[in-house]
Protein backbone atom coordinates (compact mmCIF):
# COMPACT_ATOMS: atom_id res chain seq x y z
CA UNK A 1 0.00 0.00 0.00
CA UNK A 2 1.54 3.69 -1.06
CA UNK A 3 1.85 5.98 1.72
CA UNK A 4 0.43 9.73 0.45
CA UNK A 5 2.39 12.68 1.86
CA UNK A 6 -0.46 13.20 4.13
CA UNK A 7 -0.54 10.32 5.76
CA UNK A 8 3.40 11.16 6.70
CA UNK A 9 2.39 14.52 8.47
CA UNK A 10 -0.02 12.49 10.25
CA UNK A 11 2.10 9.74 12.11
CA UNK A 12 4.52 12.68 13.59
CA UNK A 13 0.99 14.42 15.12
CA UNK A 14 -0.58 10.80 16.26
CA UNK A 15 3.16 10.57 18.02
CA UNK A 16 3.21 13.96 19.47
CA UNK A 17 -0.27 12.97 20.91
CA UNK A 18 0.79 9.91 22.54
CA UNK A 19 4.04 10.81 23.94
CA UNK A 20 1.72 13.48 26.06
CA UNK A 21 -0.03 10.57 27.35
CA UNK A 22 -2.81 12.82 28.89
CA UNK A 23 -5.92 11.30 29.78
CA UNK A 24 -8.80 13.35 31.43
CA UNK A 25 -11.82 11.65 33.07
CA UNK A 26 -14.24 14.09 33.24
CA UNK A 27 -17.17 14.01 35.64
CA UNK A 28 -20.52 14.20 36.78
CA UNK A 29 -23.50 16.24 37.85
CA UNK A 30 -22.79 19.23 40.46
CA UNK A 31 -22.94 19.24 43.78
CA UNK A 32 -26.37 21.72 45.14
CA UNK A 33 -24.68 24.74 44.97
CA UNK A 34 -24.28 24.07 40.67
CA UNK A 35 -27.21 23.97 38.28
CA UNK A 36 -27.75 19.97 37.15
CA UNK A 37 -28.57 20.74 33.92
CA UNK A 38 -25.26 19.91 32.28
CA UNK A 39 -24.08 16.22 31.61
CA UNK A 40 -20.74 17.47 32.55
CA UNK A 41 -18.58 16.37 34.43
CA UNK A 42 -19.70 12.67 34.83
CA UNK A 43 -17.69 11.31 37.92
CA UNK A 44 -19.05 12.08 41.45
CA UNK A 45 -16.00 10.14 43.78
CA UNK A 46 -17.55 11.27 47.26
CA UNK A 47 -14.78 10.92 49.57
CA UNK A 48 -15.39 11.40 53.35
CA UNK A 49 -12.79 13.36 55.08
CA UNK A 50 -12.05 12.43 58.62
CA UNK A 51 -13.47 15.97 59.75
CA UNK A 52 -16.76 14.05 58.25
CA UNK A 53 -16.64 16.62 55.52
CA UNK A 54 -17.68 14.94 51.98
CA UNK A 55 -15.08 16.00 49.38
CA UNK A 56 -16.65 15.12 45.44
CA UNK A 57 -13.50 14.45 43.33
CA UNK A 58 -15.29 15.68 39.77
CA UNK A 59 -12.27 15.63 37.29
CA UNK A 60 -8.56 13.44 37.41
CA UNK A 61 -6.43 14.21 34.65
CA UNK A 62 -2.67 12.54 34.54
CA UNK A 63 -0.21 13.90 32.34
CA UNK A 64 2.72 11.87 31.65
CA UNK A 65 5.62 13.73 29.98
CA UNK A 66 9.24 12.57 29.23
CA UNK A 67 10.61 14.45 31.66
CA UNK A 68 7.39 14.42 34.39
CA UNK A 69 4.14 12.99 35.55
CA UNK A 70 1.29 14.85 37.20
CA UNK A 71 -1.86 14.11 38.72
CA UNK A 72 -4.36 16.98 39.30
CA UNK A 73 -7.53 16.64 40.80
CA UNK A 74 -10.77 18.90 40.38
CA UNK A 75 -12.71 18.61 43.24
CA UNK A 76 -15.93 19.99 45.25
CA UNK A 77 -16.12 20.88 48.60
CA UNK A 78 -18.70 22.54 50.75
CA UNK A 79 -16.25 24.57 53.15
CA UNK A 80 -15.95 28.32 52.11
CA UNK A 81 -13.71 29.88 49.81
CA UNK A 82 -13.09 32.04 52.91
CA UNK A 83 -12.06 29.05 54.94
CA UNK A 84 -8.60 28.79 53.22
CA UNK A 85 -6.86 26.65 56.01
CA UNK A 86 -9.68 24.14 56.21
CA UNK A 87 -9.69 23.84 52.15
CA UNK A 88 -5.52 23.20 52.31
CA UNK A 89 -6.64 20.95 54.99
CA UNK A 90 -9.07 18.72 52.88
CA UNK A 91 -6.75 19.02 50.04
CA UNK A 92 -4.11 17.18 52.24
CA UNK A 93 -5.69 14.43 53.38
CA UNK A 94 -7.01 13.96 49.98
CA UNK A 95 -3.79 13.77 48.34
CA UNK A 96 -2.65 11.44 51.10
CA UNK A 97 -6.01 9.27 49.77
CA UNK A 98 -4.16 8.75 46.79
CA UNK A 99 -0.35 8.48 48.20
CA UNK A 100 -0.44 4.64 47.04
CA UNK A 101 -1.53 5.73 43.32
CA UNK A 102 1.04 8.40 43.47
CA UNK A 103 3.91 5.99 44.70
CA UNK A 104 3.21 3.40 42.15
CA UNK A 105 2.75 5.32 39.07
CA UNK A 106 5.92 7.57 39.53
CA UNK A 107 4.05 10.75 40.33
CA UNK A 108 6.42 14.10 40.45
CA UNK A 109 3.54 16.66 40.90
CA UNK A 110 0.09 16.90 42.29
CA UNK A 111 -2.15 19.45 42.31
CA UNK A 112 -6.43 20.22 43.67
CA UNK A 113 -8.51 22.68 41.92
CA UNK A 114 -11.26 23.78 44.04
CA UNK A 115 -13.95 24.30 41.46
CA UNK A 116 -16.79 26.14 42.64
CA UNK A 117 -18.64 26.88 39.64
CA UNK A 118 -20.26 24.88 36.53
CA UNK A 119 -17.92 26.02 33.99
CA UNK A 120 -15.03 24.74 36.10
CA UNK A 121 -16.43 21.72 36.22
CA UNK A 122 -16.55 21.70 32.67
CA UNK A 123 -12.70 22.65 32.23
CA UNK A 124 -14.13 25.85 30.57
CA UNK A 125 -12.90 27.74 33.59
CA UNK A 126 -9.16 27.79 35.87
CA UNK A 127 -10.14 27.06 39.40
CA UNK A 128 -9.90 30.59 41.31
CA UNK A 129 -8.50 27.90 44.30
CA UNK A 130 -5.46 25.55 43.31
CA UNK A 131 -3.09 24.08 45.97
CA UNK A 132 0.26 22.12 45.16
CA UNK A 133 0.25 18.59 47.56
CA UNK A 134 3.37 17.39 48.66
CA UNK A 135 4.71 15.15 51.33
CA UNK A 136 7.02 16.45 54.35
CA UNK A 137 9.70 14.39 55.20
CA UNK A 138 7.73 13.21 58.29
CA UNK A 139 5.32 11.62 55.87
CA UNK A 140 2.91 14.29 55.96
CA UNK A 141 0.75 15.58 53.09
CA UNK A 142 0.70 19.47 53.04
CA UNK A 143 -1.34 21.59 50.25
CA UNK A 144 0.14 24.89 49.14
CA UNK A 145 -1.61 27.52 47.77
CA UNK A 146 -0.46 28.15 43.86
CA UNK A 147 0.07 31.70 43.21
CA UNK A 148 -2.20 33.67 40.64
Amino acid sequence: MATSQSDVRIIPLLQAIAALGFCIVSADNAMSQVPTNSPYPINDIPVTLSTGTIVRVRNVVILDSPSNKSLTLYVQTPTPQSDSSRVAGEVAELASRWSEFIKNHDVATVIVGVCRTQACLETREIPAEMFRVGKESDGTWRAKPLDG
